[in-house]
C-alpha cells in the first residue's frame, strides 16, 4: 500500500498555496479549488470547503529530507517559526512548523542512511 494523496481542507486555498510555495513546495497542477503540490512518489493536495466545520485542524504530514539542517537555515532565514532540529527516538532528525491552519508539518532527515 502506498499514500498517493495527503490532503488538507482549507476554506482559503490562495493563502495556503502561498505558505507551501514559500516552503519551497512546486505546484503540479492548480484547478481553483483543488491544487496540488510535487512531493515525489505522493501528493500534497490542497481542496477548498466552503464552511470552517469542513476544515480538517491539527493534521501532521511527516516530509522525508536530505538535509535537515540547510532546510531549517534556509526556514529561518525566510521567517518562519520552527521548532527543532530534535533528534527523534524512531531515527530521524526533524524539524517543525506549523502551517496557518494549525497543521503540523515535520521534515526528517534519516539518522541511519538506510531508512
Amino acid at each position: 500500500m502506498n499514500l498517493k494523496y495527503a490532503i488538507v481542507y482549507v476554506m482559503d486555498v490562495e493563502s495556503i498555496r502561498k505558505f507551501y510555495e514559500n516552503l519551497g513546495f512546486t505546484v503540479k497542477s492548480d484547478y481553483g479549488m483543488w491544487v496540488e503540490f510535487d512531493t515525489g512518489s505522493s501528493i500534497l493536495a490542497l481542496h477548498r470547503v466552503e464552511t470552517p466545520e469542513e476544515e480538517t485542524r491539527n493534521m501532521g504530514l511527516f516530509f522525508r529530507v536530505d538535509d535537515v539542517h540547510s532546510l531549517y537555515r534556509r526556514l529561518q532565514e525566510a521567517g518562519f517559526e520552527l521548532t527543532g532540529p530534535i533528534v527523534q527516538d524512531f531515527g530521524f532528525e526533524t524539524i517543525q512548523i506549523k502551517d496557518p491552519m494549525g497543521n503540523l508539518l515535520e521534515f526528517g532527515e534519516p539518522l541511519d542512511e538506510n531508512r
